[in-house]
């Protein structure tokens, strides 16, 4: 953006609200255009479930209901090089990479949702870091 052209980048563009804010003005201050897009949106599966939504395949939908877990980077244990993940300091995290990622496709299917309500459980306090033995805090606070 800063030699004037324009970005696509996959979600997210910037390491919290702060660097996102920092990135939009540098693309406006040079007339560029920053994109952010997730992957779900154009998946087939996804783009099959908006299509048998929109035909009226299953009737009208009243509610629907997302439960995740994460993948081996987001449980109890890791290898150094992912690590990062556990950080929530460095913005890459189960709310910001794949449930980001899935709301945006659950969003394409059924369209903006007038009520949410979540419940975000850490069962792994510490991760295991399986190549070195080490055992660290997993998304340490922030102060």
């Amino acid at each position: 953006m800063e030699a004037g052209k324009h970005v696509y980048c996959e979600h997210p563009l910037g390491n919290g609200i702060e660097e996102t804010r920092d990135l939009a003005a540098i693309a406006a201050s040079k007339d560029v255009v920053a994109v952010v897009g997730t992957q779900m949106v154009v998946s087939p599966d996804v783009l099959y479930l908006e299509k048998l939504i929109r035909e009226g395949y299953v009737g009208k939908v009243l509610s629907t209901t997302l439960i995740g877990s994460g993948g081996p980077s987001f449980t109890g244990e890791t290898v150094a090089a992912n690590y990062y993940l556990s950080d929530k300091t460095n913005g890459a995290t189960m709310l910001t990479i794949p449930l980001a990622h899935t709301l945006s496709g659950v969003m394409k299917v059924l369209g903006e949702y007038d009520i949410l309500s979540s419940l975000m459980l850490n069962n792994f306090p510490d991760v295991k870091i399986r190549d070195t033995g080490e055992t660290k805090p997993k998304q340490p606070k922030i102060r």
